[in-house]
């Protein structure tokens, strides 16, 4: 089994021994992918991650200045709607970026629970801790892909 399968903060590769979590689905980006727990840490991510909610503060700053000063009609909903088409693009742009980078080995999975378009994988880490992660707005191929997962694991354990 070689596949993948979108979620809310990326895509989910599977093949017969591991599950890949990556932001653009393309399966040269899994050869250099590491276990939870033991991938090293992208510090400019981490700076971009925690940098959105200061971005999105100054947006509301803003916004509130334009709204509330006496500004020309004009000027103020172009600046206003400029803003708000810049905000959503970024956060389409950005969007992919939150979503984690690491493999997951099936052997390492305790559980997979899916209920509608989400699933909550329980696995141990490559640190031997047990970890969650959510996976938010599957599409049917995503659930199928995952039930055979799920239907792997029971196999292996009996």
């Amino acid at each position: 089994m070689k596949d993948w399968f979108k979620y809310k903060y990326g895509f989910v590769n599977i093949d017969s021994e591991n599950l890949y979590f990556t932001n653009t689905g393309n399966w040269s980006e899994v050869k250099d992918l590491k276990e939870k727990g033991i991938q090293k840490q992208d510090s400019f991510r981490q700076f971009r991650m925690r940098f959105i909610p200061f971005i999105l503060v100054g947006i509301a700053v803003v916004l509130a200045f334009f709204m509330l000063f006496k500004v020309d009609p004009t000027i103020k909903y172009t600046v206003v709607g400029s803003v708000l088409v810049l905000a959503l693009t970024s956060y389409t742009y950005l969007k992919t970026e939150i979503g984690e980078k690491f493999k997951l080995p099936i052997s390492k999975i305790e559980t997979i629970d899916i209920r509608g378009e989400t699933a909550t994988v329980t696995f141990q880490d490559g640190n031997e801790n047990v970890s969650v992660y959510m996976l938010e707005k599957l599409d049917r191929k995503g659930m199928n892909l995952l039930e055979e997962v799920v239907n792997q694991l029971s196999k292996n354990k009996a």
